[in-house]
């Protein structure tokens, strides 16, 4: 009896750890891996070093990447670059990307036909090089604005949601970069943007790329960042359908959106394939909102977070895959090979992380780091706002808040709980007091460039003299368009730097000789785009005709051979043609000498048959002679 008395205790003790082990089980949505800022700053420099060794650069923006300025590729890698404040080329970067962007300006099209975006990506990359956007220039005659031509007054040329709502989405994340003055007679004001945006949301809180089509979670997430700024303002926004809404109650839809379309390893899909691609852009929504993608619960599903699912996608070589499928709406990313703009998208995520952990600006905030003293102020309200308990206190921290810079009131993290506890006690709030028409001013209008790691700002300054030494050390018969990052940055800084006439004119001469290589490279790229394409189709026929623009390539150094499009295709088709020449040829050689062969062969049994028949012929001739005997 006391034996099966201790078996029953052994067994209800056992039953209770086992309880109190499933019962932990409905509870660990919380208790999903937390990566430290120095954990995601080492994976932010895989990537980086991957990238670099991939342009064929010693040091970040050196000259491959510096090559391809103004392009998705380089300008997403360089904005990842800057917001982690890596010390790089940022002068030579900003000195290529106003180049583009005035050889560009030159077209009837300008930087798109259609693409409002190609304005707002290239406005937030010259802020990522410490640039000013408003005021882009080259050589000092044209002064380009693009904010105003890519987005208050892009409506002059085209509306700012022609290209779908992504054309709002970073419209409106480049204006507040800076928090940018919109001139009273522009043709687009903040409201108008936000508002136009908040009317293509869905009845699932989500967002479409375009207007009455089902939501996509990158869009939503990308209207979410861009909606961030105005989630503590008391502002009502019109929508088309006449009704008002604030910005907050859009993008709490947003969130539930979001986390329902969450998967069980903590990421998400977009056109039915797990990407990074998505996952970043839900990253960047979340810390702008002040949101904590590591602690929301909201966004941790079984045990997983966004950052676990993220990893998960990162290869040996540092770079990160976009799918392990292949995806046939994005053919260039093979399933076994770090993809560049998988890398680029992750790096940026890693970027906001990390400012969001150090507690540094929003990622999309290009403005100087706030002061001590602002900080703190901030930090404050933050805490009094978690702490509420009755109306005098409500009063007293709203009055906080109000006080606080009209431009920092997006950094209050509660204020949600602000807001519910000021309309429980029916506390009147001034409508006017953060508005989208008064979101704050920057002083600054050029971007800022700050060290995650140091927290000090990344000085821009170089030695013009040092560079321009650098510049007559080059070979003039020599010149390659590898060097034509330093003759065009050296050449941008010595123009501020009023210098002497004929370091000005030496440099002015080896732009010229550059630009001649470029048209010439130009020119053979399109031959091969238009006259070689697709290249699996070429054949023997093709050879000669291949071999005459071999020819024409030549003539460049090999360094410029591979800047021309489609090259190393070309040069694997000759190659392959030649191969198939030779192949022919010694087909045509074997068949020629079968046929020598067997017309030696006829010719000799023909020869020995003859024989044979003389033979034949003079033993009938000595019969004939014994019978006549």
């Amino acid at each position: 009896m006391v034996i099966m008395e201790i078996g029953k205790i052994k067994k209800y003790i056992l039953g209770c750890i086992v309880l109190f082990f499933l019962s932990l089980g409905f509870t660990t949505t919380t208790l999903a891996k937390e990566y430290s800022s120095k954990e995601l700053e080492q994976v932010a420099d895989k990537i980086i070093d991957w990238q670099t060794k991939k342009s064929d650069e010693t040091t970040i923006f050196d000259s491959g990447l510096l090559l391809e300025t103004g392009s998705n590729s380089s300008d997403w890698f360089a904005i990842g670059v800057s917001r982690l404040g890596k010390e790089a080329n940022y002068l030579d970067y900003q000195a290529m990307l106003s180049e583009n962007v005035e050889k560009r300006y030159q077209t009837s099209h300008l930087l798109s036909v259609g693409k409002a975006t190609e304005w707002h990506r290239i406005g937030l990359a010259y802020l990522a090089s410490g640039g000013n956007p408003t005021d882009l220039s080259f050589d000092g005659k044209k002064k380009i604005n693009l904010i105003n031509d890519g987005t208050y007054n892009r409506g002059e040329t085209k509306p700012l949601a022609a290209q779908g709502t992504n054309g709002l989405i970073f419209g409106l994340i480049l204006l507040d970069s800076m928090n940018y003055e919109i001139p009273e007679k522009a043709k687009d004001t903040r409201k108008d943007i936000i508002s136009e945006l908040l009317s293509a949301q869905n009845e699932d809180g989500g967002f479409p790329l375009a207007k009455e089509t089902d939501s996509d979670v990158d869009i939503t997430a990308m209207a979410l960042t861009s909606l961030a700024p105005y989630y503590n303002s008391e502002e009502q926004f019109k929508l088309k359908n006449n009704k008002s809404i604030q910005a907050k109650e859009a993008i709490e839809r947003g969130l539930t959106y979001l986390s329902k379309s969450q998967n069980k390893e903590g990421g998400f899909e977009s056109w039915g394939t797990p990407n990074p691609e998505s996952a970043t852009q839900v990253i960047l929504a979340l810390t702008a909102l002040n949101i904590d993608p590591q602690k929301d619960e909201r966004f941790i599903k079984n045990n997983h977070n966004l950052i676990d699912f993220l990893l998960t996608f990162q290869m040996k070589d540092g770079g990160f895959v976009h799918s392990f499928e292949y995806d046939e709406e994005n053919p260039s990313a093979k399933p076994d090979e770090s993809n560049a703009m998988a890398s680029e998208q992750v790096l940026t995520a890693l970027g906001s992380l990390i400012r969001e952990q150090n507690k540094m600006r929003h990622f999309y905030d290009f403005r100087p780091e706030m002061t001590k003293e602002i900080a703190s102020q901030v930090t404050q309200v933050n805490e009094k706002i978690t702490d509420l308990s009755d109306k005098d206190d409500v009063i007293e921290v709203y009055k906080e808040y109000s006080q606080l810079p009209t431009e920092e009131k997006r950094y209050v993290k509660n204020y949600r709980l602000l807001s519910k506890k000021i309309k429980d006690f029916d506390i009147p709030v001034e409508q006017n007091d953060f508005t989208s028409s008064n979101i704050g001013k920057s002083l600054n209008q050029s971007g800022t460039i700050t060290s995650v790691s140091s927290k000090k700002e990344v000085s821009l300054n170089e030695d013009v003299s040092e560079k321009m030494k650098q510049v007559k050390k080059i070979e003039r018969k020599n010149l390659s368009l590898s060097d034509l990052p330093l003759v065009y940055s050296t050449y941008y800084l010595a123009q501020k730097e009023d210098a002497s006439e004929s370091d000005l004119k030496l440099l002015k001469d080896m732009m010229k000789q550059l630009e001649e290589r470029q048209g010439k490279i130009d020119k053979i790229s399109e031959q091969i785009k238009k006259e070689y394409y697709p290249m699996d189709k070429l054949g023997i026929k093709d050879y000669f005709r291949i071999k005459k623009t071999m020819k024409s390539l030549d003539e460049l150094s090999e360094e410029n051979r591979r800047l021309v499009f489609g090259y190393e295709d070309l040069e694997k088709t000759v190659a392959h043609t030649t191969s198939l020449i030779r192949s022919a040829v010694i087909s045509v050689i074997v068949l020629l000498v079968i046929i020598i062969g067997l017309l030696v062969l006829a010719k000799n049994r023909k020869k020995r048959k003859k024989e044979k028949y003389d033979k034949m012929m003079m033993s009938d001739d000595d019969d004939e002679e014994y019978e006549d005997e």
